[in-house]
Formats: structure tokens, sequence, C-alpha cells
């Protein structure tokens, strides 16, 4: 039906699916669709297919969270003061890529009584746009770490 619009033919089409045994790429190809993602997908994955499909070149600007070569985190001297379960649950979420979920338990973090983690503004800028790798990466880095061994 797409495709009998207008602009069907010009559209470029897409298809994800979290069930690869009922729908599966060649279904996607033969429904009419240029490409197929099966999810879970990364963030990677999705701009690499929509960057053949549109015939883009991306462009990046600095990421002002985005770690260094002398600061691994964007909060050096401030360790995260979430729980470390509160972190598992959020690294759990984004790491299914659960954009919904992940939001809704940042937002329920920000509501809880006590003093609101910085972390958590900047988990729910990068959430507001999908920047689930990134969000991964700095909730890998605020989890806790084991005691070393002397």
């Amino acid at each position: 039906r797409l495709r009998a619009l207008p602009a069907g033919p010009r559209t470029k089409l897409i298809a994800m699916s979290a069930s690869v045994l009922s729908f599966n790429r060649d279904d996607a190809f033969a429904a009419g669709c240029d490409d197929f993602l099966p999810k879970p997908f990364r963030e990677e994955d999705l701009l690499a297919r929509l960057s053949l499909a549109l015939r883009l070149a991306w462009e990046s600007t600095p990421d002002p969270t985005a770690p260094t070569r002398n600061s691994p985190s964007p909060f050096p001297d401030a360790p995260p003061r979430l729980a470390p379960t509160d972190l598992a649950e959020l690294l759990t979420l984004a790491r299914r890529g659960e954009i919904v979920a992940l939001r809704r338990k940042l937002a329920d973090l920000r509501s809880a009584p006590g003093p609101v983690d910085p972390l958590l503004d900047v988990l729910e800028s990068l959430a507001k746009s999908y920047r689930m790798e990134r969000i991964r990466e700095l909730l890998v880095h605020a989890q806790p770490r084991p005691p070393s061994r002397p």
C-alpha cells in the first residue's frame, strides 16, 4: 500500500522485527522493503542502513559527554549516587534497547527523594535523542567495580 502512494516508489522502507521466526529478511523483501533490520539492533547498524538507503554521508559534531583519553566519564570526580541495582537495571534496559522503559525508570529515579544524581540529566538527554550506544557506555562505566586484591 505504501508503494502505491504517489511518493511510494521513492520511499525507502526498512522493516524491523523482533520475531525472527515468523517474519524474516526474505519476507521483508517480498513485501517490498528495501532492507531488513532484526531486533535488537545497535544504533550503528540502523544508521548504516539509513545511510545506504538514503545515500547519506553522516556528519558529526563533538559530543560534550563523550569520554576523552584523560576522563572516561563526564563525572570523573563524582561517582554515581545511584544504587548499584538501579544502575544494573538501567544498563539491562539500555542493552535491550527498551527506550520507553529506560525513560520511565529515569523519571522514577528523578522523582525519588533526595539529591538528583547528575548522571540522570545526561542519560535523559541522551535518551531523548535515542543515543543508546552512548547510554550503554556511560552505564557500563558507572557500574560498581569489585574491590581490587592486594
